[in-house]
């Protein structure tokens, strides 16, 4: 087994889903997904990797896993190069932590450039899919063990309203989610998306049962405190495409804009 040092700069690619999918590992376990990997073409099914967060502030590891399918090729995950027929090597992977940077204690890069073993490897390396030293990699996984000590609450539903954005200390503040609300809502609203109607199960059968995306009309990093949150008023199940949309701008868009949106094209495209 090896181990592979993988890239994230939020400047370059907008991991916009980054909520749903901690939210997702940490009700399931893991989280599967692909991942750019530079032009590494020996990274192996079974491989150990680590996420690294560089580009903006705070830098450092905020994720790790496994390699469930080794190098391959397709097109680029740059949009705009895809469309130019560009091609990049990437990894299939199975997500076994992640931490959200601004909220949570990271593996901080001044920890992995200072500590004297972490220290002799080049943590900067604007390439994805770097060999990480097998000496290293057992330094690396005892500092990154210390930094998921922290355990989430066992999460029950109450009889009256949902608590979310609950301060959790550790060395700075996260605002945790109610996966009983998020439940409430789905037991609501059912798993189509409230905007454009998709369903995952129609399209995809039994593997897309369950599947969506929830909305928080007011993002919790906005409220900045413990409050009571309603699964109906302040929650909706919306596909990944239209929650893409809702994020497109800042302060996002609302639902209703995003419906206007999608009907007026729908309606073009039909006409």
């Amino acid at each position: 087994m090896a181990t592979y040092l993988l890239n994230w700069n939020p400047k370059r690619f907008d991991w916009f889903e980054l909520p749903d999918e901690i939210e997702e590992l940490r009700a399931w376990g893991s989280l599967e997904g692909t991942w750019s990997c530079g032009v590494t073409k020996r990274i192996l099914p079974g491989d150990r990797f680590y996420l690294m967060r560089l580009g903006v502030p705070p830098k450092g590891i905020v994720g790790s896993g496994w390699i469930t399918r080794g190098s391959y090729e397709g097109l680029h995950w740059d949009e705009q190069l895809a469309d130019e027929d560009r091609r990049a090597l990437f990894v299939d992977v199975l997500f076994d932590a992640l931490l959200v940077a601004e909220h949570e204690q990271i593996l901080d890069l001044d920890v992995l450039q200072t500590d004297p073993i972490l220290g002799q490897m080049n943590w900067l390396a604007q390439g994805s899919g770097i060999h990480i030293p097998d000496h290293i990699a057992d330094e690396l996984q005892r500092h990154w063990s210390m930094c998921l000590t922290l355990e989430l609450p066992t999460i029950e539903a109450p009889d009256l309203g949902f608590v979310e954005g609950f301060a959790r200390e550790s060395q700075t503040t996260y605002y945790e989610r109610s996966l009983a609300a998020r439940q409430f809502c789905l037991n609501h609203y059912g798993p189509q998306c409230v905007i454009c109607g998709f369903d995952f199960e129609k399209t995809y059968g039994a593997a897309g049962a369950g599947f969506i995306h929830i909305h928080h009309i007011v993002p919790l990093s906005a409220i900045g405190e413990e409050y009571v949150v309603d699964p109906i008023t302040d929650m909706v199940p919306v596909c990944p495409n239209c929650h893409a949309i809702i994020h497109r701008r800042t302060p996002c868009y609302s639902i209703e804009e995003v419906r206007a949106f999608w009907q007026k094209a729908h309606k073009s495209a039909t006409s």
